[in-house]
């Protein structure tokens, strides 16, 4: 500023989204008084205004109490009179604009759950899980963990799919991804985890689906001897055991050949 007079009043002015516009939430007159504007009464309690005088014209806000609703941007503008006595305003430009950051942990998820192309899932069938809730700010991505039925970690998946909704009063972003995959029989008795992914994040902050049953077809069955000899001695070796086992779901049934019979045995391994 050039040619200034005196200072009649500095404002802070806030970017209100709703109206895409600037408006004024503290009025600091010099050797007067400070306060808070109408539009700004939602600071209240959390701020402490620092007087000006023509000497001195550092207008200062400090926020005791920050909430999400102090996540924007902010600019000052000054009213002066010049040397002419004619009334000017000074706004800082865009360059010069101050934006405070709130950063808030995510919340744990609200849920997984799975979508099947069939009432029955078999292999080759396409899954899908989806995942929602409140990833919060900055907003986290949700990230898809498969274990096997012994909680080993299988394949991390990321989201193919995903959609936000905003709700910035509460510095909330309402997150909802999804993954689709091609299920294998290895899949059988797999768990879908989801969990947010930030910095800010607390440990162990996910969510888990329920086992999925994958139909899938019978393996070639395998035999094991014991003892697994070469040879066996008439009158030495007095017993052999025969192992039968394969695997399938639905679970198989086992029949022995012994000398062209056929015997049913239970659907348990012989």
């Amino acid at each position: 500023m050039e040619n200034v007079f005196k200072i009649d009043a500095v404002y802070f002015l806030v970017f209100i989204v709703s109206c895409i516009t600037f408006e004024s939430i503290a009025t600091y007159l010099p050797d007067i008084k400070s306060l808070i504007t109408p539009r700004g009464q939602y600071l209240i309690g959390r701020v402490t205004l620092r007087n000006i005088t023509q000497s001195s014209t550092k207008a200062v806000m400090v926020f005791n109490n920050l909430l999400c609703i102090d996540y924007t941007l902010y600019k000052c503008c000054v009213r002066y009179t010049d040397s002419g006595g004619v009334g000017q305003d000074a706004t800082s430009n865009n360059i010069s604009l101050t934006k405070i950051s709130v950063q808030v942990p995510p919340s744990l998820p609200d849920r997984i759950t799975s979508i099947k192309s069939t009432p029955v899932t078999a292999e080759g069938d396409n899954v899908t899980y989806v995942c929602t809730g409140d990833v919060r700010t900055p907003p986290a991505n949700f990230i898809f963990q498969k274990f096997g039925h012994e909680n080993i970690s299988l394949v991390n998946y990321t989201a193919t799919k995903t959609s936000t909704q905003e709700f910035p009063i509460n510095c909330s972003f309402y997150r909802t991804s999804s993954i689709t995959f091609m299920v294998t029989a290895d899949d059988n008795q797999a768990v879908m985890r989801c969990a947010p992914v930030s910095t800010l994040a607390a440990e162990n902050i996910y969510v888990e689906s329920e086992p999925l049953e994958v139909i899938y077809s019978v393996k070639m069955p395998t035999i094991v001897r014991h003892p697994n000899k070469t040879y066996y001695l008439v009158g030495l070796d007095a017993r052999i055991d025969l192992t039968c086992t394969t695997d399938g779901n639905r679970e198989p049934s086992y029949l022995r050949h012994k000398d062209n019979q056929l015997e049913a045995i239970s659907t348990r391994k012989l």
